[in-house]
Formats: C-alpha cells, sequence, structure tokens
C-alpha cells in the first residue's frame, strides 16, 4: 500500500459476463427426510478424515472434519473485539513468573512476547509452551535460558508487577453468562445477526451469529428440524471466555475468548447434551470406549460436516478420534458445533451446497453506522452505501480513484458520497452511470474524511471495482504536481494513420511535444472505437509496457463498442520529447486527446467544491424567456454552461439518450465557437448513458461549452476548480485496488 512512480490506470477487470445462480428452495439435494431419519444417539462416534485443502476451499466437505489450520478467527478472516483486559493495578515488587502462574501479569508477559515475534496464545496461563517462548526470547537477549520470568527478562519485556485493579474495565458489563449489549462491543456486534426468517421449526430471531457464517448455520439448523430432530433450545452468540477457563475472561487474554464470542459456535439442547469429562474405567481401557450422553443422531453430525460445522462430541484439542483411542481422560461436548474455516471457505460451502454466492459486506446506513449487509444474489443491492478505505497519505484532502462497474442487470448510476449521515436518500450528482450487462469506468476525484474514507451510493444492484490512482493534497507536501494546461489536441487516431492497434503490443504515443519539460504525467481522453472483441487498453510507460502484459488498465470495452475514459498516463523519465505508450489486450482503433499535464512546483491547483448539478437537460430551464423541458441538445449544437470559476473547471461529463453514435466536447464557448471540435471529452450511442471526468477551460464570465455531434441529453456535475491559488496538488502513486465486491 506504499505509493510509489505514478499512476498506471485502472486494474483489469475481467469483461467475461458474471453469472449468478438463483438460490434453490431445496437446501441441499443430500438433506435427510424425516421418513429416513434414525434417531439412535450415536454415543460411540468416530471422526472422519480432515478435508483437504483443495476440498475445503472448494466448500465440498461432506464427509470430512473441516478443522481449518488451527489459526484463530481473526487470522481467518473475522476481525478482533474489544477484550476486558484487568486494568493496571499499582506497582509491586517484582515475583518470579514459572510454570503454574497465572493472571494480568502472564497476560502482559505473553502479549510482550507475541509482540517481539514469539509463537504463543495469550490466555493468562504460564504452561510449558509460555515457558518455552521465555527460554527463546531470552536466548535472543543473551540471557540464561531458564524458561522463567526473572526481574531482568521482564525489564526487557517491558513488563511490571501490578497487584489490585478494577475488573471488569470500563465499557464492559458482566451479565453472569456474557458480555452481550455492553458500550464496548457496540461496534463488534454490528457484525453479529439474527435469523430473520423461521429455519424449520426454528423460529425468526431465535439464532444470533456472525453474518459471515449464518447460511451455514440456516442450512444446518433448518435440514435437521425438518427432518423432524426437536430442538428445544439453542443458543448462539456470547461474549464470554472458553468453559474451561473463566467464563468472565477475568486475569486472561483475547486468545481464551470461545468461539461463541466470534459468533461461530452454537450450543443445542444443553440438557440431553451435557459437557463432560470422561474417564478410563478403573477396571481399565480408555475413556474413548465410555459411552457419551448425547441425544445426537450420527446423520445430524453429518449434515453438520456438510455444512463445515465441527462436531464437540469427538472432544476437544486431539480428542477422540474413535472409541479405540487410549485416553485416560476425554472432554466431550455433544450440544457444542462449530465453524473453524475462514470466510472464504465459508462462502464456498454456502456456494457449493445451494447453488449460488451470498453476499455480505460492510455497508454505511443513512445514519452513518457501519453495519454487516447482505445480499442473496451475490450483488451488492441498490441503496447500498459501500465505504472505502483509500488507504491516503497524511494530510490528502481527496482521492483520484478510477470506478468500474459491471454485473449490472439493469441501468442505474453510482455516487461517490461521504459515509456520514445524509437527511435524504436522493442523489443530486453521479459518479458512474451503468447499462444491464456492460462493464463501464469513470474516473473521479472524491474527497475523504478524516479516516481516509468515502462511500459508494449505488442506484440499483451492481458490483464495483475502486482503484486508487493519486491523491491530492497540500501543495507543502513533498512529491506534489500542478495541473499545466496545454493546447488540446488530437495526438493519435488510429483510423486515419498506421491502422489499428495491435493486440497485446505496446504502441508508443506520437505528436507529445508540447507537453512540458519536466512533467511527469500527462492527462489523456483515450477512446476506442471498434475493438475485434470485449478487452481493455492500459496506457503507461513504455519500458513498462514492453517488459510485460500490463495487469492494469484504463478503459474497459465491449466488441464492437465505443468507449473513452480520461487517464492520468506516466511519462518516461528524462526524455525529450515526452514519451509514453498504450497496449490492448485485443485488437482495436485508438483515439487519443491531450488535455494537459502535471509538473511539480507549478501549475493550476485544486479547490474541491461541493459537488453540484450544473445542467440536466431531461429536466425544464428557461431559455430566453422560453421554458423548455426535456430537450437534447441538437445535432452540431453547442450547449453552455455558467456556474463555475477559475481557470478550469473539473466536471463528470454524461451523455444519455443519444440518437446515433456521436461525441462531445468541453472547452471555453469561444473555442468551440471558433472552429469544428477535432477532439473529444465523451462518446456516446444509441441505448448507453456514459459519462467520463474532463478539465474544461473556463472563461472569465464563469461559462463554458459543450458542442455534441449528434442529439442527446447532457448531464453536467462540477467536482472542483483549477486556479492559480488551488489549495491541493496532485501526488501520483501506483494504482491500488481498494475494493471490488465481486471478490469480497
Amino acid at each position: 500500500m506504499q505509493r510509489r512512480q505514478l499512476i498506471r490506470g485502472l486494474i483489469a477487470v475481467a469483461l467475461v459476463p458474471i453469472t449468478v445462480a438463483t438460490t434453490e428452495t431445496a437446501m441441499s439435494s443430500q438433506q435427510v427426510t424425516a421418513a429416513a431419519a434414525d434417531m439412535t444417539p450415536w454415543t460411540f462416534p468416530t471422526m472422519p478424515p480432515l478435508c483437504t485443502a483443495d476440498r475445503a476451499n472448494a466448500g465440498d466437505v461432506a464427509g470430512c472434519m473441516l478443522r481449518g489450520n488451527n489459526s484463530p478467527p481473526p487470522e481467518r478472516g473475522f476481525g478482533t473485539p474489544p477484550f476486558p483486559t484487568t486494568t493496571v493495578g499499582t506497582p509491586a515488587d517484582w515475583i518470579d513468573l514459572a510454570i503454574g502462574a497465572s493472571g494480568p501479569v502472564v497476560t502482559a508477559v505473553q502479549t510482550a512476547l507475541r509482540a517481539a515475534g514469539m509463537n504463543l496464545a495469550v490466555d493468562g496461563d504460564y504452561g510449558p509452551l509460555t515457558a518455552a517462548a521465555v527460554s527463546a526470547y531470552q536466548s535472543t537477549k543473551a540471557l540464561p535460558m531458564t524458561g522463567i520470568v526473572n526481574a531482568e527478562t521482564a525489564t526487557l519485556l517491558g513488563v511490571n508487577n501490578t497487584v489490585g485493579g478494577d475488573f471488569p474495565p470500563l465499557g464492559f458489563n458482566w451479565s453472569g453468562w456474557g458480555y452481550n449489549g455492553s458500550p464496548a462491543l457496540a461496534s463488534w456486534e454490528t457484525t453479529m445477526v439474527r435469523n430473520t426468517t423461521p429455519w424449520g421449526r426454528v423460529v425468526a430471531g431465535r439464532v444470533q451469529g456472525n453474518v459471515e457464517i449464518m447460511d451455514l448455520y440456516a442450512g444446518f439448523v433448518t435440514e435437521i428440524s425438518n427432518a423432524g430432530y426437536a430442538i428445544g433450545d439453542i443458543g448462539s452468540y456470547v461474549f464470554r471466555c472458553t468453559s474451561t477457563t473463566r467464563k468472565d475472561c477475568r486475569d486472561l487474554g483475547v486468545d481464551a475468548l470461545s468461539n461463541h464470542a466470534w459468533g461461530l459456535a452454537m450450543d443445542i439442547n444443553t440438557a440431553a447434551n451435557p459437557q463432560v469429562t470422561y474417564r478410563a474405567p478403573d477396571s481399565g481401557g480408555s475413556a474413548c470406549s465410555v459411552a457419551m450422553k448425547t441425544d445426537i443422531p450420527k446423520w445430524i453430525v453429518d449434515v453438520a460436516q456438510r455444512w463445515g460445522l465441527y462436531w464437540g462430541g469427538y472432544g476437544w484439542t486431539s480428542g477422540c478420534k474413535s472409541p479405540s483411542d487410549t485416553k485416560s481422560t476425554t472432554m466431550r461436548d455433544p450440544m457444542h458445533f462449530e465453524f473453524n474455516g475462514s470466510v472464504d471457505q465459508a462462502r464456498a460451502i454456502v456456494a457449493h451446497n445451494l447453488g449460488t454466492t451470498k453476499l455480505c459486506i460492510p455497508t454505511v446506513g443513512d445514519d452513518g453506522v457501519t453495519r454487516n449487509t447482505c445480499s442473496d444474489s451475490g450483488t451488492p443491492l441498490g441503496g447500498w452505501r459501500i465505504p472505502v478505505d483509500v488507504d491516503a497519505p497524511d494530510g490528502a484532502m481527496a482521492v483520484l480513484v478510477n470506478i468500474t462497474l459491471t454485473g449490472a442487470p439493469g441501468p442505474g448510476f453510482v455516487t461517490a458520497e461521504s459515509c456520514g449521515a445524509v437527511n435524504q436518500s436522493a442523489r443530486q450528482w453521479s459518479n458512474g452511470n451503468f447499462m444491464g450487462g456492460q462493464t463501464v469506468a469513470n474516473l473521479s476525484v472524491v474527497p475523504i474524511d478524516g479516516s481516509g474514507r468515502f462511500c459508494i451510493y449505488l442506484s440499483g444492484p451492481v458490483h464495483s471495482i475502486v482503484d486508487v490512482q493519486g491523491f491530492f493534497a497540500p501543495a507543502r507536501m513533498p512529491g506534489t504536481a500542478g495541473f499545466v494546461a496545454v493546447e488540446q489536441r488530437r495526438v493519435l487516431d488510429t483510423r486515419y494513420t498506421g491502422g489499428a492497434l495491435i493486440a497485446n503490443r505496446a504502441t508508443s504515443l506520437p505528436n507529445l511535444d508540447t507537453v512540458p519539460a519536466g512533467a511527469t504525467a500527462v492527462l489523456l481522453n483515450a477512446t476506442v472505437v471498434a475493438p475485434t472483441g470485449p478487452g481493455y487498453l492500459t496506457a503507461d510507460t513504455c519500458a513498462r509496457l514492453t517488459a510485460a502484459a500490463p495487469t492494469s488498465s484504463n478503459v474497459n470495452f465491449g466488441a464492437n463498442v465505443t468507449a473513452a475514459n480520461l487517464a492520468v498516463v506516466p511519462l518516461e523519465g528524462g526524455t525529450t520529447p515526452a514519451s509514453a505508450c498504450v497496449w490492448p489486450s485485443v485488437g482495436t482503433h485508438l483515439v487519443a486527446d491531450l488535455q494537459g499535464a502535471f509538473v511539480p512546483n507549478v501549475g493550476l491547483g485544486l479547490d474541491l467544491v461541493e459537488p453540484t448539478r450544473l445542467v440536466d437537460t431531461r429536466l425544464c430551464a428557461d431559455h430566453s424567456g422560453t421554458q423548455r423541458c426535456n430537450t437534447r441538445v441538437g445535432d452540431g449544437r453547442m450547449l453552455r454552461v455558467t456556474g463555475a470559476s477559475g481557470k478550469a473547471a473539473l466536471i463528470n461529463l454524461t451523455l444519455t439518450d443519444t440518437v446515433g453514435e456521436m461525441y462531445a466536447v468541453a472547452d471555453r464557448c469561444d473555442v468551440l465557437a471558433a472552429e469544428r471540435p477535432l477532439r473529444s471529452n465523451a462518446n456516446g450511442g444509441p441505448g448507453r448513458t456514459v459519462a467520463n471526468l474532463a478539465v474544461v477551460p473556463v472563461g472569465e464570465d464563469g461559462s463554458f461549452c459543450v458542442w455534441v455531434s449528434r442529439a442527446t441529453h447532457v448531464i453536467i456535475d462540477i467536482q472542483g476548480v483549477l486556479d492559480d491559488a488551488g489549495a491541493l496538488r496532485f501526488i501520483a502513486q501506483t494504482p491500488k485496488r481498494r475494493l471490488d465486491t465481486r471478490t469480497h
């Protein structure tokens, strides 16, 4: 996530159609029917083999045991919750710590050892693994390897002995069974949801768990309930530590949390399935051969395994793999079912068992609160506000992003906006428009908040991909460059010169001799014309494009579709004239129009403005005393736009309801009036709504004009103003993907 070099364009997106299967009404073709269910309790269980990584990742886990890789939930994608750490008390003389010790000082030692690179659990219990970690740490510090934390070892670890201390800490309220509802857990508990519909005979609202695995719970509970297993009680999310430690977590560490605290475990029919430690008979034998008290039949365990859930009846740690295993004691917990895989594996199991992919991602409500929200179709839905963390450098005020939209079933738009609370659902501007079955991209400059993020509002179902290409920050920050306007002109049109670009080959951009010396990047409008198939085009330095096929793109298009997008193209360092190349994934014609350059220490700065819709010809407007409504801009005509300022305006230009293949040019009105434009800022056609970012020179009266080659509706949203005194300058970075809802 480091900022390096220059902007390289949008990361390539696959343009093959995205097919999402619909949710099946049957839970699984393998589900058990009530008539076939054998209710004989499985009191002498034999554990199946562990699932291979390939099976787990494919979601095909029937008949094998998904145990994961023994990594904690945070490493499997389930986040890290707050923890009720015992408050530090008053300092006291050091007391050496060895095997058998426990308490908050042991927790502090374990935490410090973890920070020093040692592999151990933070559970507040000084056992053999902690002693081994202490010895390893002492070795790195050239201390005697005693495995005992004496005063010298403690000092190097930065740990002091204390006595007293408050528990539970502020924000945690212990109810006697859990910390659910504590103020400190408010954000964490947004990841826990309840079943909103009945699951078999289990009523709505009865089960609460992590949003990422609720479909696993739903499949399991629905199937066993419908097959006749009576669920009298069911427990799921409880924020507490394990039952083998202290449930209130006093003097313990985060590794002592139960899977219930992550919403990854449920207990059913606790009285009939108690947690019991079994011991070998006095007459000899193994604890594994002692009959377990349970009402769980084997087929229920088989169903659980198909949904990726581990059964506590096998036992913990090594457990009893079969009744013939030899153990003096074993603890079995037959009420308990838990998920030990990763988030991606949970999604794979759902997709395999149901034939559908459910999408659950963080969204921001109109109240500004972040919650997890799910879509059964696997596609983000209309009305969602999706937060995007852009990993901004300190001081950055806005981000340059390419927003790609794909997989939409119908038309719509997206708006890049603040993630704060909103008072109305209607949006007054757009940052991208999409049609069903198309993949489109649009460059945008978006303000970011103090947390370095913004939100994308979706008007309808669509996948969105966001790639960060740079930032705007105060001029005092190092690495900034100003915008230098150049004569806007066409530098390449392969329809008339040189022939179509060849697929998978870099071609040099000609006619860059007017680019100012020292420029690090140019602003170029790239229009793909008559491509031979779906694909993408990348503009970059010739050195990178000739060394290897690019992994990023600036324009995405379908077969024989004209598509344009504004691009910030990095230049070869130290060359005169300026040098850059283009690379298409399929054969295509290309029209490239130069709009400006970014030069360090000179040029115009950007002032952000509240996004405002300056023009929408679909609405009514006053034209010299005549009210005109829903009137297209005519063939070869100019539309005069007012309300801008500075020397140039940063606008989003949208064309819709176009009568034929056409293009539009935005510039000062006197320039467009003097000559027929030989360049373009956006290209449209029948049945398409297209949008493109443009930097448009502004007249002294704050006006500019848009010339269109064919009749079309024009929508213009202003995003910023460029002027000598503009506060922000551009910082380029290597593109970084920060959101892709197709692969979340």
